[in-house]
């Protein structure tokens, strides 16, 4: 078909298919509930897909939707996953999410977005499961200050995130209730406005944050890190904050490098804790006020490319390699 439009409550249990390659936009439109019984699956072929009911499995935790958009909307005000949650919702293809709804919400079954860019360009949106995984095989891109929360009761991974029109886009929150979070790189190419995770967390790529926009540039990581690889944070200005321990993944191997023009590295949070870095680097300026210990193996602990400020109590540990502060240091009414 050209286009769907339905005003009744509708049963969907098999697939729908609709396309723009005639005069018509391909859109489905459904504005009353919609009940989802089985697996179906609603193509578009570009068109948009709107919900302006809410959208119910009809036995919950039982039925799953999947979505193949080509690049165009899911709008509408409709909750998907309302009375009963959906056992699973899949989106094969880029997808750019203006319902206002707010919520799409899943049982012990998976949330995946896959085939190409998922853009979230609602102002605040909540993905949720009862204990599946999120999972983005493919990018993510947050536009304005939108709000993009997490709420996983499985893990969460993320290939690369992104803010979408302009660097200081895009406020990312992986909330606590899930198992852990895997980061891709974040902010590659046009920085997030802030990113937040209350879940552990596996940091093995570069993460970029900007204050660019309306958001602080802020990196807030309320449970443990583990550090793999050599990533390098950066925030802008915005402050790093570890209230988790942070562990590099093999003992004297993985190194940190930080770059916060000016931030805080802030938080409780030990730095170097079961598995000390071979090597931790701030390259810019920087106020420690974070109440702990930072702790390097074999490799140095460096400061360069701006004044590093202590404003708490601190120590810099190393087994073996250097401490090295190439720029101006100052230490306030605390000790080092």
């Amino acid at each position: 078909l050209g286009d769907f439009t339905s005003d009744l409550p509708m049963t969907i249990s098999n697939n729908i298919t609709t396309s723009s390659a005639g005069v018509f936009l391909g859109a489905q439109t459904f504005n009353a509930a919609v009940t989802v019984s089985g697996s179906p699956t609603l193509t578009t072929g570009g068109g948009d897909l709107t919900f302006d009911g809410n959208v119910s499995a009809n036995i919950a935790d039982t039925d799953s939707l999947t979505v193949s958009l080509s690049g165009g909307a899911l709008a509408g005000t409709g909750i998907i996953g309302s009375a009963n949650a959906l056992n699973a919702f899949s989106s094969t293809s880029a997808i750019n999410i203006t319902n206002t709804g707010g919520t799409i919400s899943t049982g012990s079954g998976n949330i995946s977005f896959s085939g190409g860019t998922a853009t979230v360009s609602a102002a605040n949106f909540a993905l949720s499961t009862t204990s599946g995984n999120i999972t983005f095989s493919s990018a993510l891109q947050i536009a304005s200050d939108n709000f993009l929360q997490i709420w996983p009761g499985g893990s969460v991974s993320f290939q690369t995130v992104d803010g979408a029109g302009s660097a200081g886009d895009g406020n990312l929150y992986v909330f606590a209730g899930g198992t852990s979070a895997t980061a891709g790189v974040i902010g590659g190419t046009l920085a997030l406005g802030a990113l937040t995770s209350d879940l552990p967390m596996t940091i093995s790529n570069n993460i970029t944050t900007s204050s660019a926009g309306l958001l602080t540039g802020a990196q807030t990581f309320n449970a443990a890190v583990t550090v793999s690889g050599s990533p390098t944070l950066t925030t802008g200005g915005g402050d790093l904050t570890f209230d988790g321990n942070v562990s590099a993944n093999i003992d004297d191997t993985d190194s940190l490098t930080v770059s916060l023009s000016g931030g805080a590295l802030a938080g409780t949070g030990i730095i170097g804790f079961v598995n000390v870095f071979n090597a931790f680097s701030s390259t810019s300026a920087i106020n420690i006020t974070n109440t702990a210990t930072l702790s390097a193996g074999s490799g140095n602990i460096s400061f360069s490319g701006g004044t590093a400020t202590v404003s708490a109590d601190f120590a810099l540990l190393t087994d073996s390699g250097n401490i090295t502060f190439s720029s101006a240091l100052q230490i306030a009414s605390n000790k080092l």
